[in-house]
């Protein structure tokens, strides 16, 4: 984002703490949600962002000058700007990467229905990404549905891997303390489920053997059955009006 993020830091010392890309996404989710351009001008406006919103008074700084624009910018944020303390901390290493299997669950998610990018609707019958297991050890699964008890699932996307790899093996224990950790944490019975795929599994065997031990259910993307479980799970579990038809592999 270059010059636009440190102007958006200058706003709140928090901001550089927060994942921008899985927050732009979040944003074109949300959006995506309402029929009109006023509607969606209004939700801007209300500061339902969270980190950034806009109102109806923006002022504008111009000129052919980059130097004299960042300058100025400067000189009016140390006049008018009372930068807050810091309450978020920066991340301590980047987050985990998105990978294609998410992406495809994600839009499975969204084309039938039952997606919403915001956590509080967990409890409307949606399902919800990066669900919070165990923030204090920044343990977030990739999505979480509840009919009583929360479920969450991992998509693990080891298409394309040659050989297991010490970060691989450290990406499948990540998901394992995930796993564990919420089997204590989380209340109820909620089932703990790995979506898998890959081109070959004996080459992938170590890793998915590791997340077995911790998970309740592996769906594997490869098997027909196994995605039909798995719609079939969904559709119950947020109870919708018809059964859910089962993600492409």
């Amino acid at each position: 984002m270059g010059a636009s993020s440190w102007r958006l830091r200058v706003l709140h010392p928090n901001l550089d703490g927060i994942d921008w890309d899985a927050w732009g996404e979040e944003l074109e989710d949300a959006l995506a949600e309402f029929d009109s351009m006023e509607a969606q001008l209004g939700w801007l406006q209300s500061g339902s962002l969270g980190a950034v919103y806009c109102d109806d008074s923006l002022g504008r700084l111009e000129s052919a000058d980059d130097v004299a624009l960042e300058r100025a910018i400067s000189e009016l944020a140390a006049r008018m700007i009372e930068i807050p303390q810091r309450t978020v901390a920066a991340p301590a290493q980047p987050p985990k990467s998105k990978t294609r299997l998410n992406t495809h669950l994600r839009g499975w998610f969204r084309a039938s229905k039952v997606f919403s990018p915001r956590v509080s609707d967990l409890s409307n019958n949606k399902v919800v990404p990066s669900y919070p297991v165990d923030v204090s050890d920044d343990l977030y699964a990739d999505f979480a549905l509840m009919n009583g008890a929360v479920h969450i699932i991992e998509a693990l996307d080891y298409r394309g891997i040659e050989r297991v790899t010490k970060g691989l093996r450290g990406e499948a224990g990540v998901t394992a303390v995930l796993f564990d950790q919420a089997r204590q944490s989380l209340q109820g019975v909620g089932q703990r489920i790995a979506v898998t795929a890959a081109d070959d599994y004996s080459k992938v065997r170590p890793l998915i053997g590791l997340v077995r031990k911790y998970a309740d259910v592996v769906v594997a993307m490869e098997s027909q059955a196994d995605r039909q479980w798995f719609a079939d799970f969904v559709s119950r579990s947020l109870k919708v009006e018809r059964e859910l038809l089962p993600i492409r592999a």
